[in-house]
């Protein structure tokens, strides 16, 4: 009896709870068109040309090596690329930031 009973309280719950996640999906479904649509009617033509330029120049350059403040071409900057990530000329300007650099300054605190 007292099984029987807790099944259907809980099967009542679960009931209850999934009609409104419906009701919400499609409140947001429909916020969502009409939103898109609203948008899509009022486009500015110039403004989507603009856009579709910007595509255009960052699908051609993606990194943007080509507006850095140096003289240095595209594959003079990766040639100063190590292996590890860093660049060589910024090596010793970062190493008293490395995580050994940090960890050996710490003092670590005796067990005894």
């Amino acid at each position: 009896m007292q099984r029987n009973l807790i099944l259907t309280i809980l099967g009542l719950c679960l009931a209850a709870t999934a009609f409104p996640q419906e009701k919400e999906t499609q409140f947001a479904f429909n916020n969502y068109h009409r939103y898109y649509n609203e948008a899509r009617q009022r486009g500015d033509a110039e403004k989507e040309k603009s856009i579709k330029a910007f595509r255009a120049s960052f699908a051609q350059h993606p990194y943007r090596y080509h507006s850095l403040d140096t003289r240095l071409s595209a594959q003079e900057c990766l040639a100063q690329l190590t292996a590890d990530g860093i660049f060589s000329g910024l090596r010793e300007q970062g190493e008293p930031f490395s995580i050994f650099s940090i960890l050996s300054a710490l003092e670590v605190p005796s067990m005894g």
